[in-house]
């Protein structure tokens, strides 16, 4: 078991050795704080989940990258968090209704286009619409 003293650094150290357990330890400890930023970012909770998932993935294939000398090891997971949070955001973008193929009068939308507008959505995969 790991002392609650023992700092990231030690414990990534430990994790460049092989110690499995020393990186659940760093996991367990960030994976909330991971998780609240994705969510932050992203605004789909099951797309921030991905995104923590592949956080600390990446973060343990570059643990080798890391230099406690310039920082935190939180501050270096939470920027591998933004990045990948800011990605995932930059390929949904919402499509205006005519790049979509429909148009749009000025008018207050009726139950139906709007229907429809959601249905042209979903098939272009834009998240464009708040959940009803």
């Amino acid at each position: 078991m790991t002392d609650l003293s023992e700092s990231d650094t030690a414990l990534v150290y430990r994790s460049r050795d092989g110690d499995l357990a020393a990186f659940r330890t760093l996991v367990e400890t960030y994976q909330h704080k991971v998780l609240r930023i994705s969510y932050r970012i992203s605004g789909d909770f099951h797309g921030a989940e991905d995104i923590a998932q592949e956080s600390f993935i990446r973060a343990f294939e570059k643990l080798d990258t890391f230099d406690p000398d310039k920082g935190k090891f939180s501050s270096w997971l939470f920027q591998i968090t933004k990045n990948l949070s800011l990605n995932a955001r930059r390929k949904i973008i919402p499509l205006p209704c005519e790049a979509a193929g429909e148009t749009q009068s000025d008018d207050s939308l009726s139950p139906s286009s709007t229907s429809e507008q959601r249905d042209t959505a979903r098939r272009w995969g834009i998240r464009f619409f708040p959940v009803a």
